[in-house]
């Protein structure tokens, strides 16, 4: 499965919208730092997984059953809970906009169509960014791996490449 992600790719997050908490409050932009602690309660919660993507682009989006060792410019493991009827891959626009609007709700127009059908369970995926995006040939593509199981890998700290460090 392919996915075209529009919009403000700078961030890209998995989201179980059934359980994801978007709203942070009214005008959060102003206040430096609120979205990133967010992802990352989020993802504690196993409601997201968000990554930075090194630009701000348009990104397709490979989706594929079973982890592989297909190689990239870069990779990262992480674990997420489908609650019911799957994910949604959401781009920056998306999270922000869910963010400071109370009734800005996720799926949003922008990413209702970036479906994954995936049964409830706890997933190990592996995001794998294929090149490098501010490289001599622009490439912007990714591939998601997903793999049921019963022991999810730690939670991530931190937002992964995030454009803010």
């Amino acid at each position: 499965m392919i996915i075209d992600v529009v919009g403000d790719g700078i961030y890209l997050a998995l989201v179980d919208t059934g359980r994801y908490e978007s709203f942070v409050q009214e005008d959060w932009d102003t206040i430096p730092g609120l979205l990133e602690p967010h992802f990352v309660a989020q993802m504690k919660r196993r409601s997201a997984l968000a990554w930075g993507t090194g630009v701000e682009a348009d990104w397709q989006v490979e989706v594929v059953t079973g982890v592989t060792a297909t190689p990239g410019h870069r990779e990262l493991v992480g674990g997420i809970t489908v609650s019911a009827d799957g994910l949604y891959l959401c781009n920056y626009d998306s999270l922000s906009m869910a963010a400071q609007f109370n009734d800005h709700l996720l799926p949003d127009r922008d990413c209702q169509g970036n479906r994954i059908p995936l049964a409830a369970g706890n997933y190990r995926v592996r995001i794998v960014q294929l090149a490098d995006p501010k490289g001599p040939v622009a490439d912007d593509r990714f591939r998601l791996e997903f793999e049921a199981t019963e022991t999810l890998p730690a939670a991530w700290p931190q937002v992964p490449w995030s454009p803010l460090r």
